[in-house]
This record gives C-alpha cells, sequence and structure tokens, in this order.
C-alpha cells in the first residue's frame, strides 16, 4: 500500500486515468479488505488531485471520470461489511458538503 501511495503521488497529476481506473476496480473487488484499501487510496489520490473531483470543470481529469469516481465514492458507502461502509462514508463527507 505505501508503495501505491507513493505512485499516486508522483503520477496522479501527470496521468490520471491510468491510475484512476485500476483503483476504481478495485472498489468493487469481492474480497473486503480489497475494497477497504482502494476506498481509502482512492481518497488519496482525489486530495492530490486537489479536490479537481468537485470542481465543475476539472483540470487533471474528464468529466465523465469525475461523474465515475464520485459515484463509485457513493455506493462504496452502502459496503456489506459496516467497517467499510463506515470509513467509505467518512471519505465522502470529507469530500462532499451534502
Amino acid at each position: 500500500m505505501r508503495n501505491v501511495k507513493i505512485c499516486i503521488k508522483m503520477y496522479s497529476k501527470v496521468h490520471p486515468n491510468q491510475l484512476v481506473l485500476p483503483v476504481m476496480r478495485m472498489m468493487f473487488a469481492e474480497n473486503c479488505q480489497v475494497r477497504e484499501s482502494s476506498g481509502t487510496l482512492m481518497h488519496i489520490m482525489v486530495k492530490e488531485l486537489e479536490n479537481d473531483v468537485l470542481k465543475s470543470s476539472p483540470t487533471y481529469i474528464d468529466v465523465d471520470t469525475k461523474q465515475r469516481i464520485l459515484a463509485s465514492m457513493f455506493i462504496c458507502k452502502y459496503d456489506p461489511i459496516e467497517k467499510n461502509s463506515v470509513q467509505a462514508g467518512w471519505y465522502w463527507k470529507s469530500i462532499v458538503d451534502n
């Protein structure tokens, strides 16, 4: 996980789509630990992109990717594993104001 965090810090602004898509796939993996880690990674990535996901016209990603990220993070709030859903809810609240 530490190595992935380093990659996110180094490449998130240069090649965000190459990082976003694999993490989004992992957010819906069968293994609950993978889902938990990928939620954390997505949260870190959103913060590294300077909350570009929340802007109406994002700089680093396209609008379709922005909508997919937000939709994935919202869906993860309803994970059947309570620990994952609580964590995803916390990440959602730290990014979105409503």
